[in-house]
């Protein structure tokens, strides 16, 4: 035992680890109330709006006392007269999406196609596909204020002992700190009044204010966030290796890729590369070797496999990004829960016309920047 390295050094490398801990960052809401896969269905977000818009419906009383729950939990408002959807719901919303925007009974287009008629299905908007919670993304919910998390920037270095009694100076781990504040995204989109009191197709009626949210709002910015108003995302983050060269991409240049993360020791939770479609084609006829059947992408050209790692496609990429990351490092923080409310002032009220809000407040934090590489010339 090293007489130098005393009690108060221990106790400061146990805190230094303790902070550092995969296990700090867990993918649970304060905004999930425990539904079940049935109730999570059940739950109405059209019903949850008429009890908004008509005082007298009386057919939210399930969509009521789950908002009341959330108010029990301390989720926060940002405005009275909302009404609070449980992340079970939100995480339910991103493979619906279907709503328009400025519906109305008329024309067809505008909502008129819902109204009075048994419709088998509906032609949904083609949206990209979410990515990060897909790879892995933690998510850390209930928030309050700006938060700060400590991290480990240094390691400890060994010294031999010299010899019996020969005195080795102690050395703490270099700690360094990350902060998330909350940034609001928030789409507004017009509903007439008799749609909302004659259309029976839940499916179609709000899914799209919480799917923009949730992929073209906070996945995107996972993605490309520019930071300021935006969460800052994996494109734009300081640490994060950029300009890693896919141009005439070989079994060689995509090895390299992982290979930097690797060889700053970030090799972490979750890896994958992520492109777009057009980058999977393209990955998906190169060959590792040649005369051979032996793709860089295996798989399908939406979900597979680039040299040996989890691969995905996704039009939240621009053209020519590969991006290969250790995804269980991004964390979504989130602040309350999806919060939808109304708005039937100015010309809506002469028109019959609902304003519906939703707001959701993040930000997004990428625990170790070195675990992400990015390549934006894939060809």
């Amino acid at each position: 035992m090293l007489d130098s390295l005393t009690d108060a050094a221990i106790a400061r490398a146990q805190r230094a680890l303790e902070v550092i801990r995969p296990a700090d960052v867990p993918s649970v809401s304060v905004g999930a109330l425990g539904l079940s896969r049935a109730d999570t269905r059940r739950y109405s977000i059209v019903n949850a709006i008429r009890s908004l818009v008509f005082p007298s419906f009386d057919g939210a009383g399930f969509e009521q006392d789950c908002s009341r729950s959330l108010d029990k939990k301390g989720v926060p408002r940002a405005s009275a007269g909302s009404i609070l959807i449980p992340s079970e719901v939100l995480t339910r919303i991103p493979d619906e999406e279907r709503f328009n925007r400025a519906m109305a009974t008329t024309p067809g287009s505008k909502g008129g196609y819902a109204v009075d008629v048994m419709n088998m299905g509906f032609i949904d908007i083609v949206r990209n596909r979410s990515v990060a919670i897909r790879m892995g993304a933690s998510v850390l919910s209930g928030l309050s204020g700006n938060v700060t998390f400590a991290r480990q920037t240094g390691k400890q270095s060994v010294t031999w002992q010299g010899g019996e009694g020969t005195n080795v100076t102690a050395a703490d781990q270099a700690l360094g700190q990350l902060s998330m504040t909350p940034k609001t995204a928030i789409c507004v989109t017009d509903v007439s009044e008799q749609l909302l009191r004659q259309s029976a197709a839940e499916q179609f009626i709000m899914a799209d204010l919480a799917s923009v949210i949730a992929i073209d709002g906070i996945d995107n910015a996972v993605i490309n966030g520019t930071g300021g108003a935006q969460p800052l995302g994996i494109k734009n983050t300081t640490g994060v290796t950029t300009g890693a060269d896919s141009g005439t991409a070989n079994y060689a240049k995509v090895l390299a890729i992982p290979q930097t993360a690797g060889s700053a020791n970030a090799l972490r939770g979750n890896p994958g590369f992520v492109t777009n479609t057009a980058g999977a084609a393209l990955l998906m006829q190169r060959q590792r070797f040649t005369a051979t059947d032996s793709p860089l992408w295996a798989g399908n050209i939406q979900d597979g496999e680039l040299v040996g790692f989890n691969a995905m496609s996704s039009e939240q990429l621009a053209s020519a990004n590969l991006i290969f990351g250790s995804w269980g490092e991004v964390v979504i923080g989130e602040w309350g829960v999806l919060e939808l409310s109304l708005d039937r002032g100015g010309t809506r009220f002469n028109t019959a016309q609902v304003g519906i809000r939703a707001l959701y407040m993040c930000d997004v934090m990428l625990r170790f920047p070195q675990a992400f590489v990015v390549s934006t010339n894939l060809s």
